[in-house]
């Protein structure tokens, strides 16, 4: 809560933060916190954006609506497929094979579009 206060002090003020294996501490049953709920609920509209990292696809259920992109540098397990289908609208299978063969590759999902694409290695082209 004290990063709405920084920003409540310095209105020009812009926050990301990065919240890494956040599935430690967000659970996909268990309620979030007050502060994880504030922060992905109003953060966006206070110039404050919350990147989560997770090395699960099962995430919160009340915090899903607001996921914008999902970023994949390894597929979920294919027993994950169907969540990833459901809750997102993603469906990881035709990246799977891809995915594995290129090493720093990376597919990019976007919630909102529901459009996928495979990413080559930072670098290359």
């Amino acid at each position: 809560n004290s990063i709405f206060d920084m920003r409540d002090n310095n209105p020009d003020l812009k926050i990301t933060l990065i919240i890494d294996d956040a599935q430690v501490f967000i659970s996909s049953r268990k309620q979030s916190s007050e502060a994880v709920r504030r922060l992905s609920l109003l953060g966006r509209s206070r110039s404050i954006n919350g990147i989560f990292v997770s090395h699960l696809i099962v995430f919160s259920k009340s915090l899903e609506a607001q996921v914008e992109q999902l970023i994949f540098f390894s597929m979920p397990n294919p027993i994950h497929y169907k969540d990833a289908i459901l809750r997102y609208g993603f469906n990881p299978e035709p990246f799977a094979k891809a995915l594995s063969e290129r090493e720093y590759s990376f597919v990019q999902f976007d919630v909102r579009t529901s459009k996928a694409v495979l990413m080559s290695p930072i670098g290359e082209e």
